[in-house]
């Protein structure tokens, strides 16, 4: 019976070479790859430490796909706000004037249609329901009939339905911006969390491919076939001088027992029972010991298979290393607009704090500038009505030093 050793057991073997302690005698080979592997997980080179410091390190695909579903949930919550814009009484009947399409003075002509120039409650109700459709109870309407009733007097005439009609146009305009707001940041979130999405996929396959590669790296023990292909190929052993050392006694065979012993002092951590197992796989006439033909046809193919899983595990890295270098991309792209971003609602913060501040200095400038304007006026008041009083004080001081014959009446008129 030939060899049977399996290409997952080559796998591990291969594996275990490169992730494994050096075995003693000689040093493991890597085959040269032209992807680079072995690299660090975002493909940065070490060239300049200060831009490697710099770049962001990736996130996790769990992270990644979290985000991308606080995003749609983000879309579905703007999605709902608004259909709800609409919900108030005031933009409900804002939006059925806006699709009349009529401009306020026809609005008012079509309101006050008996000409009296104003409108009484009972009438704006049938209004609201018969020409505009609007399915209302009557408080929804009068709450909204009387806070446009600046006198109380039960009625809107001209001067207080204009100002009405226009209210309710411009909140059906604002709710139609608001929507369309809110729209329009739906789209947006969607867009994101499509591009999200995309870059936790591509940070999945890496991180499963690098996990592939950490798991078989880490195969340091295994079934004995595998860590004897791994030992003569880590060693540089040659088949020649094994079969020699093994058969001390030149009669060109090697029994289970001697091949038990030689294994083990190879350094294959395994029972004798598993050794015996693959002793006895590869005794084909199962006559209980290997002939030298037969050992070395054995031994080369573990050694291929060992070779053979060095190689595998190395496209495996390369592979692994294209898709990390991939996903990192992905999510440089998306650190550096969620940074733009956040730079950009700094930015809009503080131009509106500066805007806010400087309208308050200049309502504060004005405050000073109208308490200045009243002080100047109380003072010109105040000093004319002084003036008035002197003048009424001389006239009476006048008068009696005339009617006491102490100053002539010409002076007092003069």
């Amino acid at each position: 019976m030939g060899p049977t050793s399996s290409s997952a057991d080559a796998s591990q073997a291969g594996m275990s070479r490169l992730g494994g302690p050096k075995e003693s005698g000689g040093e493991s080979e890597r085959p040269p790859t032209s992807s680079g592997a072995g690299t660090s997980h975002g493909g940065a080179k070490k060239k300049d430490g200060k831009k490697d410091k710099e770049k962001p390190k990736d996130v996790s695909s769990a992270v990644l796909f979290q985000r991308a579903r606080e995003r749609l949930q983000e879309a579905a919550i703007s999605d709902q706000k608004a259909l709800e814009v609409y919900s108030s009484f005031e933009r409900v009947l804002g939006a059925a004037l806006k699709k009349k399409g009529m401009k306020i003075p026809e609005l008012l002509r079509d309101w006050d249609s008996e000409g009296k120039g104003e409108i009484k409650k009972i009438a704006f109700r049938q209004k609201v329901r018969g020409s505009l459709g609007i399915k209302a109870n009557n408080s929804e309407i009068d709450n909204f009939f009387n806070s446009m009733d600046e006198d109380k007097g039960g009625s809107l005439d001209l001067a207080e339905l204009k100002p009405a009609l226009k209210f309710l146009l411009d909140s059906a305009y604002d709710a139609e911006a608001e929507a369309e707001a809110l729209r329009r940041r739906a789209e947006e979130c969607r867009a994101k969390a499509a591009q999200i999405e995309e870059a936790a996929k591509a940070t999945e396959a890496a991180e499963k491919a690098e996990a592939s590669v950490v798991e078989l790296k880490s195969a340091i023990t295994g079934p004995p076939a595998v860590q004897l292909g791994k030992i003569i190929t880590s060693r540089n052993l040659k088949v020649s001088d094994i079969i020699i050392k093994w058969d001390p006694s030149n009669d060109g065979s090697v029994d289970k027992k001697e091949f038990r012993e030689n294994v083990k002092e190879l350094g294959v951590k395994a029972s004798d029972d598993e050794i015996d197992t693959l002793f006895d796989s590869l005794d084909e006439d199962g006559g209980g010991s290997l002939g030298a033909p037969e050992l070395k046809l054995a031994l080369v193919n573990l050694m291929n298979d060992a070779k053979a899983a060095v190689l595998q595990v190395a496209d495996i890295e390369a592979s692994a290393h294209a898709l990390r270098k991939v996903a990192s991309k992905l999510q440089q792209v998306l650190h550096t607009e969620e940074k733009a971003k956040v730079k950009a609602e700094k930015e809009a913060k503080e131009a509106a704090e500066r805007e806010a501040a400087s309208k308050a200095e200049e309502e504060r400038e004005v405050v000073e500038e109208k308490k200045k304007e009243r002080l100047v006026a109380a003072m010109k008041k105040a000093e004319e009505k002084a003036a008035f009083e002197a003048k009424i004080v001389a006239r009476r001081n006048n008068k009696e030093a005339a009617d006491s014959g102490l100053a002539p009446m010409q002076e007092l008129e003069a």
